[in-house]
């Protein structure tokens, strides 16, 4: 099946936004494999800006090749699903790079950073290069190389996301905040920097897998279900909260959470300010689900429940009280 540049790209933002079905996905997965044994893209325009995309592409490849050796096919499959994404208007370049192994040692050097960022009430998801999917709660954004990416994957985090990491055991995966890290091989998972009243450095909750937590004093394990509160001088280890393990699914899930937790996560969530001015004494515990939609419609019904008042100003800042 030939594919047009206009078709490719269509495909490729859409496997990128995590928007692929699977029957698309499998044509993007067979249009990377013909284009390993021969030119695809004859006709296409390409651009100076292309030839770093190719770069990209040819650690992938590299990539594939070494997980051919060690008989891994199911990782293969796994790493041209990523290639795809990549090849992007100027594969057919990658031939041409080929012949000249002095300009790729000169494009070794090269970087590019890639910053991807949500608005204020903005919820936003990205596949990354190497096939791996995040989701970024409002107020946020990450940083990633997406030249050496393929070798080195590290994202940098300042708010709050959800990542569902594809296994390599070649290549840990890495996300960095302040002075902390996460190192994962293949997981799902919920890393939260947003201060809210525990005043923690950062949250991270696990709903898959295995991951190690580290900073310059300590480190964790965190399996299934557990979370790590990090502070200065500790790691506090806990059971997961489900809300962190939920909202990327469109979905408020609060289990016996005080409401000053509540309110908490749901600015964090919103990008929105509420503020509660009830006695610190009465917690106010809330069990319940709500689909992720209109923020007044949840205050007004957790309101409701707690028989508590709520209230509106003009700069959209929601205040609650008894």
């Amino acid at each position: 099946m030939s594919m047009t540049k206009k078709e490719f790209l269509s495909l490729a933002d859409k496997y990128e936004r995590g928007a692929c079905t699977k029957k698309e996905e499998q044509v993007l997965m067979d249009f990377c494999a013909r284009v390993q044994v021969r030119d695809v893209t004859s006709g296409w325009d390409v651009s100076k800006e292309e030839r770093i995309r190719i770069k990209l592409l040819s650690n992938i490849h590299q990539s594939i090749r070494e997980q051919e050796k060690a008989g891994r096919r199911k990782t293969i499959r796994r790493y041209i699903r990523a290639a795809s994404v990549v090849l992007l208007m100027g594969v057919g370049l990658y031939y041409w790079f080929s012949f000249s192994s002095s300009t790729l040692q000169q494009e070794e050097q090269l970087s590019q950073v890639v910053t991807v960022q949500s608005g204020q009430r903005q919820r936003v998801k990205r596949r990354l290069p190497d096939g791996s999917l995040v989701h970024l709660s409002p107020n946020t954004n990450i940083s990633y190389d997406s030249i050496g990416f393929a070798n080195n994957r590290i994202v940098r985090l300042s708010g709050q996301a959800f990542f569902e990491v594809f296994r390599n055991e070649q290549n840990p995966f890495q996300v960095a905040f302040g002075e902390s890290q996460v190192t994962v091989l293949g997981t799902k998972f919920n890393v939260n920097t947003k201060k809210g009243a525990n005043q923690a450095l950062g949250t991270v909750t696990v709903l898959e897998g295995k991951v190690r937590v580290e900073n310059q004093q300590r480190q964790g394990i965190l399996t299934k279900g557990q979370q790590i509160m990090i502070h200065n001088d500790r790691l506090d280890t806990m059971e997961a909260t489900p809300f962190l393990l939920n909202w990327h699914k469109g979905k408020l899930v609060f289990k016996s959470n005080a409401l000053s937790e509540v309110v908490d996560l749901l600015e964090q969530t919103y990008g929105s300010s509420i503020e509660l001015k009830v006695p610190p004494r009465k917690k106010y515990l809330t069990t319940a689900t709500y689909d992720l939609t209109n923020l007044e419609t949840v205050v007004s019904d957790i309101c409701f429940v707690h028989q508590l008042k709520y209230q509106v100003d003009p700069y959209n800042t929601i205040t609650i009280t008894e």
